[in-house]
């Protein structure tokens, strides 16, 4: 079993929409919803499809209470899709339906003026392992994650830009998976061509799609040289 990079956790702050409640009660409202979609998320990106199960279902079945008249259809999508990954079949597909969770809550967010305010901590240093290496990949994809959910084009745009500037340093993985050589360098000049395109796409949509393909790269890379997962909640 691969074991954890512990990385204290990034703050999200909450803000009420507009009905009226409190931003504590938004916040006590909405925060079993982002617990479940962090939850599904990182089931994701370590290879665990049967981790996605519960939390994917739990979203698809719970809607948030208090939330203003209109975001019905935006709870729908999200419940859509959250069932979709709960069902998923390969983690691709739940890769790609987290994508689309992601989506919707964003989409709920622009439109009704609320949800979360990333506070956002420096980019880590590249170090000289690859431990280092990691921590500073995932502070690439939260970055991503936080430009789809609440939505920021100033935190894509950072996740994005960091991860294009950070490929995987694949002399070292590569040594330790000789016999996989071939995939490892497929898979690194992947993710560093994802933090490319990224850079290019504006829509939401289309964010969401390169978002899917990124956690599902990284779940594959994980699940192939049995490298440490860095936690990004």
């Amino acid at each position: 079993m691969r074991r954890l990079l512990s990385i204290p956790p990034l703050s999200l702050a909450l803000v009420a929409c507009v009905t009226g409640s409190s931003p504590a009660q938004t916040e006590h409202d909405m925060s079993s919803h982002f617990d479940a979609a962090a939850v599904v998320h990182m089931a994701v990106v370590h290879g665990d499809l049967t981790g996605v199960r519960e939390p994917g279902r739990w979203l698809a079945e719970h809607s948030p209470p208090n939330l203003p008249e209109g975001t019905e259809a935006y709870v729908a999508e999200l419940q859509k899709y959250a069932r979709r990954a709960a069902d998923a079949r390969n983690l691709e597909d739940a890769a790609y339906a987290t994508g689309r969770i992601a989506q919707a809550c964003g989409a709920c967010h622009r439109e009704y003026a609320g949800g979360p305010v990333p506070v956002l901590p420096p980019a880590a240093d590249e170090g000289p392992d690859m431990a280092a290496h990691m921590v500073r990949h995932a502070w690439a994809v939260k970055r991503m994650w936080e430009g789809l959910v609440v939505p920021s084009d100033d935190a894509w745009m950072a996740g994005a830009q960091a991860l294009e500037e950070t490929p995987l340093q694949s002399e070292e993985t590569l040594a330790e998976n000789a016999e996989n050589t071939e995939e490892v360098d497929y898979l690194a000049k992947r993710c560093h061509g994802l933090g490319s395109r990224a850079q290019l796409v504006a829509g939401p949509s289309a964010r969401a799609r390169i978002y899917g393909e990124l956690i599902a790269t990284c779940a594959d890379c994980h699940e192939l040289t049995g490298r440490d997962v860095a936690v990004v909640w």
